[in-house]
């Protein structure tokens, strides 16, 4: 699938940046990261074949964050974070790691509503989730983005926030235990929101965890300025919405 970075001139116009399956085809940066459960005997692997796979070549540009110098792009086929230049050069900042989980009965009873039966002897294994980032955005020399774990982490909490370094690409936990998280905001006091799409919440990070500041119906995105917040709400239902908020 093509991914393009795009970018609007004057109106009615756009101007494509990039063509990001370009760059997955020839890089493919998680085609050799295994996905699912690493460490199987090949007797339970072939009961449920599901459980283990590889990063495939697949891009599907999701976020964006414009600099002076090109625009930095969230890739959620990818499953990693890229720069497009202004004259069309892309390179990687970061591959995104999976996310390990231990298959316990919440996982299986996850895979089962999706029609996948786990067996038994794959239980208690570690099960490597796709990291899939949602949104970025920046800040100084800070990058943060939001990360949404493939099945079954969509489901059972398991979304997270982090922030890294441009120049030195360490990285940080801010948040964790999130229900698919989609949208990151930054205020001017440097406070962070992040949107949760399952968890209809809209919460604050801490320093000491997550405070829920609003509880829109399916929050998809969010953005703050001042004491505003605006939020796309009720994202994945015929009644979308755009609502503001107050925050102090």
């Amino acid at each position: 699938m093509a991914g393009q970075a795009q970018v609007a001139g004057r109106p009615g116009r756009t101007r494509t940046l990039a063509d990001l399956s370009i760059f997955e085809k020839r890089h493919d940066p998680d085609g050799g990261t295994v996905y699912g459960v690493r460490r199987i005997s090949p007797t339970c692997l072939a009961q449920a074949p599901f459980l283990q796979s590889r990063g495939e070549v697949y891009s599907h540009p999701y976020s964006t964050a414009p600099t002076r110098h090109g625009v930095y792009v969230g890739d959620a086929g990818a499953n990693d974070i890229v720069h497009d230049s202004p004259t069309g050069h892309v390179r990687l900042v970061k591959s995104i790691p999976a996310e390990p989980i231990t298959i316990d009965d919440a996982v299986v009873a996850s895979a089962a509503a999706a029609g996948m039966v786990v067996p038994d002897c794959a239980r208690g294994l570690t099960y490597w989730m796709q990291a899939v980032p949602t949104d970025i955005e920046l800040r100084g020399n800070w990058l943060f983005y939001s990360v949404l774990p493939g099945a079954p982490g969509e489901e059972l909490g398991h979304g997270k926030v982090y922030r890294m370094r441009l120049h030195s690409g360490r990285t940080e936990l801010l948040a964790s235990g999130l229900q698919a998280p989609t949208g990151v905001a930054i205020d001017s006091r440097g406070t962070v929101y992040v949107s949760e799409l399952f968890g209809n919440r809209i919460s604050r990070i801490g320093h000491h965890g997550t405070t829920t500041v609003a509880t829109p119906v399916m929050p998809a995105d969010v953005e703050v300025s001042g004491h505003s917040m605006i939020a796309v709400a009720e994202a994945l239902m015929p009644s979308g919405k755009l609502v503001r908020m107050h925050v102090r």
